[in-house]
């Protein structure tokens, strides 16, 4: 889901039901992220605010690859370099 935040409330605007138990895959990320942005263009993303399951490197770059600024919670045992 992708929701714009307003006054603090979360209206979502772009979803997808999942036929399956766990989390999205990167390719389905990558689907909602293209279908927002096709609904509301790319300069309307302040920010990604994002649970610590929407990591690994081809969502990673997929953001970078597009300016998208990002904000991913991470574990607590989470290694920094």
């Amino acid at each position: 889901m992708i929701a714009i935040i307003y006054k603090g409330v979360a209206f979502p605007v772009v979803f997808k039901l999942l036929t399956k138990f766990g989390n999205s895959s990167t390719t389905e990320r990558i689907e909602l992220m293209d279908k927002f942005i096709d609904l509301f263009g790319l300069a309307s993303i302040d920010c990604l605010m994002a649970d610590r399951e929407f990591v690994g490197a081809e969502w990673l770059q997929y953001l970078n690859k597009n300016g998208i600024r990002y904000y991913i919670r991470i574990r607590n045992n989470f290694i920094l370099f």
